[in-house]
C-alpha cells in the first residue's frame, strides 16, 4: 500500500514539473524583493545625513576662504602701512579686498604708487552674505582702488567698508554666510585685535 502511494506521488510530481519550478522561483523572487527593500530603506535613512554633511562641508570651506581673505586684509594694512577695506555683497555672493586710502606717491616725479593687495572672490552657487552689524549699508569704493579689476566688482551694491588699520585694529563687524537651506556660518571681526573668526550657527 505504501509503495503504491509513493509511486502515485512520484508520477504526480513528474506530471507537473513546471508547477514545482514556479513555486521555487516564487520564493526566490520574494527573497530578492525583501533584500532590495531593505537596501532602499537603509539608503533612505542614510541619505539625509550624508547630504547634510556635504552641505556643511561646502559652507565651512566657503567661510574659511572668506575668513582667510578678511584676515589677509589686516596683514595688508600692517605691511603697507595703509588702511585697507573688506566688503561683501549683501544678498549676493561677491566679496572684495582693496585699500581704503590712496597709497603715498613714489619717487620724485609725484607718481602715485601702484595699488597692491587687491583681491576678489565669489561664494559658491546657492550661498549668500547677510549683514548683521558693524558696517553701514552701501558707500562707493574709490575707483582708483579698483583699477584693473573686472567690471563685475566695480559696479556692485557693496556693504559698507570693514576697515583694517595700520596699527592692527579694525572696525568691529559681523555678517553671515548662508546657503539655500539655511546652513549658517557667522564671521566676526574684532575691533581691538583685528582678528577674524568663524562660528557655526546651523540648526540642521
Amino acid at each position: 500500500m505504501r509503495r503504491a502511494l509513493s509511486t502515485s506521488r512520484l508520477l504526480r510530481d513528474r506530471a507537473h514539473p513546471a508547477q514545482a519550478s514556479l513555486v521555487s522561483r516564487g520564493y526566490t523572487l520574494i527573497e530578492m524583493l525583501l533584500v532590495v527593500g531593505i537596501i532602499v530603506l537603509v539608503a533612505g535613512l542614510g541619505w539625509q545625513p550624508l547630504m547634510r554633511l556635504a552641505r556643511e562641508h561646502r559652507v565651512r570651506e566657503a567661510s574659511e576662504e572668506v575668513r582667510v581673505v578678511a584676515a589677509g586684509t589686516r596683514t595688508q594694512a600692517l605691511d603697507q602701512d595703509l588702511t585697507f577695506q573688506f566688503r561683501y555683497e549683501p544678498g549676493g555672493r561677491r566679496f572684495i579686498r582693496v585699500p581704503y586710502e590712496q597709497p603715498q606717491s613714489s619717487g620724485t616725479n609725484g607718481q602715485t604708487a601702484t595699488v597692491r593687495g587687491q583681491m576678489t572672490g565669489y561664494l559658491p552657487e546657492g550661498m549668500t552674505f547677510q549683514a548683521i552689524s558693524g558696517v553701514s549699508d552701501g558707500g562707493g569704493i574709490n575707483p582708483a582702488m579698483t583699477a584693473g579689476l573686472s567690471s563685475e566688482f566695480t559696479n556692485v551694491s557693496w556693504s559698507g567698508p570693514v576697515l583694517f588699520f595700520a596699527d592692527g585694529t579694525a572696525v568691529s563687524a559681523t555678517f553671515d554666510i548662508v546657503d539655500e537651506v539655511s546652513s549658517t556660518r557667522r564671521v566676526t571681526i574684532r575691533d581691538l585685535t583685528g582678528a577674524v573668526t568663524v562660528s557655526n550657527l546651523s540648526n540642521n
